[in-house]
């Protein structure tokens, strides 16, 4: 969309992606769609807010969950906070190892 077919598409995808967060919380995917938006657009302090909130849900097991973790690890090091960016994605390596996936 980037704007260009739609006016305000970026805008109108993220009003849509927090109402399938607000329907379903679970939805790792959604989370993970949003924070993107909102760090494309600037906002890596709302970005870091959608996927921490997200944290204490469970998220479906292989990739959306290995995924969910190092895009949290990712913008908390765009952040400045390389503790959490280490600790994520140690928590990420570790599961991906749990759900048989190769890790780089």
């Amino acid at each position: 969309v980037n704007g260009i077919i739609i006016n305000d598409g970026h805008e109108i995808a993220i009003r849509e992606l927090v109402r399938v967060i607000e329907a379903n919380p679970l939805s790792a995917d959604a989370r993970v769609a949003l924070a993107q938006m909102l760090q494309a657009r600037g906002d890596l302090a709302a970005a870091i807010a959608v996927l921490e909130q997200g944290v204490t849900w469970p998220r479906p097991k292989g990739r959306p969950d290995v995924m969910f973790l190092v895009t949290l690890a990712k913008f908390k090091e765009q952040a400045g906070d390389k503790a959490a960016h280490d600790a994520y994605m140690k928590e990420a390596e570790a599961r991906a190892r749990s759900y048989g996936m190769a890790v780089q």
